[in-house]
């Protein structure tokens, strides 16, 4: 268990840096922030002092340099755009996408059980193709247009729902069971498949044998074996809506990092975005260290694989 460990961990570094070293270079490709945040009468000398302040007068090497050295001490740098500390901005705005991730998170999980396991004992009647019908039709209708008419309907036309801002506890529902359901039928499906091919299996066979109800068979020996896969795509869920997805929270107007990468994105602010991008790598990372983890711990085979 230790080897496989401390090759997730090396995995997970490796990772890291390399996306460090990509989003450094790839924001100075695309324009520099004096572009928009110094006057276009700025004498020279003005221009100079700015890009002085900001360190950008340095070598590309030198600023990469400067930038981990600050990173490593927990130092993001200040935003271009606001002056404040890149930390502050994102401590700030990131509880607001975590209670909504969980929220998402939480609908998802139930629903996608839920109908992962009547699919599956209704998959031998009138009922399997209306399941896949449905599972089918949710994973092909993108995800914003279905947010637009959500919005729309009960936002709008019945306004009995809050659609923009963190107003409370019911500004989560409409984010929250929208995407839920998109999301379950992901997970309903990919459990409903595990557990068919599980259930064609020799040794539950034998359990059916032995007089045991399928519904029993399912909960007591097929749902677990079955998590697997699923596992894997919850967590990669997980740490999507933990890096604050762009488009819930800009159409929904969510006070997140989300909706703070946007901004930064428009505003040119290289450090916002270096810094919103090593949180969310982190992030990304940790759930699939401790996903990997967790898989190892249900099937001790993926162990031995290292």
């Amino acid at each position: 268990m230790f080897k496989y460990v401390l090759d997730k961990l090396i995995q997970s570094f490796a990772t890291l840096l390399i996306v460090v070293i990509a989003i450094f270079l790839i924001t100075r490709a695309t324009g520099s922030p004096e572009d928009i945040y110094i006057p276009m009468d700025a004498t020279d000398e003005m221009r100079d002092v700015y890009m002085a302040n900001l360190g950008l007068d340095k070598p590309l090497p030198l600023q990469f340099v400067y930038f981990v050295k600050e990173a490593l001490h927990g130092n993001l740098g200040n935003s271009y755009a606001t002056r404040k500390p890149v930390m502050d901005s994102i401590a700030t705005r990131f509880p607001n996408t975590v209670r909504l991730a969980l929220s998402i998170m939480l609908v998802t999980t139930v629903l996608g059980f839920a109908f992962g396991i009547v699919s599956t004992l209704l998959r031998k009647t009138v009922w399997n193709k209306f399941f896949l019908s449905f599972f089918a039709l949710c994973h092909s209708i993108p995800g914003f247009f279905v947010l637009m008419i959500a919005i729309d309907v009960f936002g709008v036309r019945l306004r009995v729902l809050p659609i923009a801002g963190n107003s409370g506890l019911l500004s989560y529902i409409l984010p929250s069971c929208t995407m839920g359901l998109l999301f379950s039928t992901n997970i309903a499906l990919v459990l409903r498949n595990s557990m068919v091919e599980i259930m064609d299996s020799e040794y539950i066979k034998l359990v059916k044998l032995k007089g045991m109800k399928e519904h029993n068979v399912i909960l007591k020996h097929v749902l677990k074996n079955a998590s697997i896969p699923v596992v894997g795509m919850l967590s990669m869920m997980l740490a999507m809506q933990l890096t604050g997805t762009m488009i819930t929270e800009t159409m929904f107007a969510w006070p997140g990092i989300g909706l703070l990468t946007y901004q930064s994105i428009i505003n040119r602010d290289y450090a916002m975005i270096q810094g919103l991008v090593v949180i969310m790598t982190l992030i990304v990372i940790s759930v699939n260290f401790f996903a990997d983890i967790l898989y190892a711990a249900i099937d001790p085979r993926i162990r031995g694989q290292v």
